[in-house]
């Protein structure tokens, strides 16, 4: 009896730790995220309601694209500034499901300067690049032809070169210097860079058999 009481003492302090892990484990699990926990930080501070209640949404794991949706249908985007870290906080999440929708939201809120650390993102790059693109305004236009001569060659110079022709499309917009960085694409020894040159001249209207044939002049 001795013996196999010794036993069951031994096989309980053995589960002892297993049960700590996984309620630790659990712990983790039910804890907010880091954007989350930013929103609810903010939410204590916000004075309007609307902009408080959505802070809150977004605390939430299960309800925060309903947050993310009421600031891009809002017709008034610039009340959520107050919030704009949280939703910067969900776009830099990787393990965050709406990046693409927060990063949306974020130049609605915050404008393209909020929004240009995202264009070298590989996952969220092109959503960056289309938020540029069709934000409103002279300060957009004129971000964009800021950037066009002083982003880094690579993926930021592209992925501003694609949004440039798609703000064209989208608002009849042009954004000045385009036609100078399409030019130094084509003749880039970067494969990548041609392509986005090609994409670009497409874009505006150029046929195919023009941009396979000869360089923009």
């Amino acid at each position: 009896e001795s013996s196999n009481a010794d036993g069951a003492d031994g096989a309980a302090k053995k589960a002892e730790p297993s049960k700590a892990r996984a309620s630790n484990d659990a712990a983790r699990d039910d804890a907010p995220g880091h954007a989350a926990a930013k929103a609810l930080e903010l939410a204590k501070g916000v004075k309007t309601p609307i902009v408080r209640a959505v802070a809150k949404v977004l605390g939430s794991k299960d309800r925060r694209r309903a947050g993310l949706d009421v600031v891009m249908e809002s017709s008034a985007p610039g009340r959520f500034a107050p919030i704009a870290e949280a939703i910067a906080a969900m776009a830099s999440d990787t393990a965050e499901d709406d990046r693409s929708i927060a990063v949306l939201a974020l130049a609605r809120v915050g404008g393209v300067a909020k929004v240009k650390p995202f264009l070298t993102d590989p996952a969220i790059g092109h959503a960056a690049a289309y938020a540029i693109a069709t934000s409103p305004g002279d300060e957009a236009r004129a971000a964009l032809a800021s950037m066009l001569g002083s982003s880094k060659p690579g993926a930021e110079r592209r992925m501003v070169v694609r949004a440039a022709p798609a703000r064209a499309i989208v608002t009849g917009d042009e954004v000045p210097g385009l036609d100078q960085a399409l030019a130094a694409m084509a003749s880039s020894r970067d494969p990548s860079d041609v392509d986005t040159a090609a994409f670009g001249r497409v874009a505006l209207g150029a046929s195919i058999a023009d941009v396979l044939g000869k360089s923009p002049k």
